[in-house]
């Protein structure tokens, strides 16, 4: 999904592309346009099978219900999109205030896991 996206855009893009911004939303670090569209997403999924991995091999009981693994499993797809889209729309030109937007996904999935792990203990 993330590849497809980058991909579908690939000619509009630039050389360079930003791929770490400032809390301020202001880019300090750059890749190249493959690294973005190809290598971030692969880098991506690969830290979501390595959660997926530890879950499914967890000795605690707590990563057991099915709910909290479900919602550990969605934590990296949600946030590969999440950054993946904002990086291709900043390049694009099309800042929609990113650091604002993956804080808000980042803050919903953690007020999401703060109330599970509240119900768990």
């Amino acid at each position: 999904m993330t590849i497809l996206e980058g991909v579908l855009v690939y000619n509009r893009l630039p050389n360079e592309v930003a791929t770490h911004f400032t809390f301020s939303g202001v880019p300090n670090g750059y890749s190249s346009k493959n690294f973005a569209v190809f290598f971030l997403p692969l880098i991506l999924t690969a830290i979501h099978f390595f959660i997926a991995l530890s879950l499914e091999y967890s000795q605690k009981e707590k990563y057991k219900s099915r709910l909290c693994k479900a919602l550990y499993s969605w934590l990296s797809p949600v946030l590969a999109v999440t950054i993946q889209t904002s990086v291709i729309l900043f390049a694009l030109g099309i800042n929609i205030t990113q650091i604002a937007f993956i804080i808000v996904t980042v803050y919903i999935i953690l007020l999401v896991f703060a109330s599970i792990r509240k119900e768990s203990k």
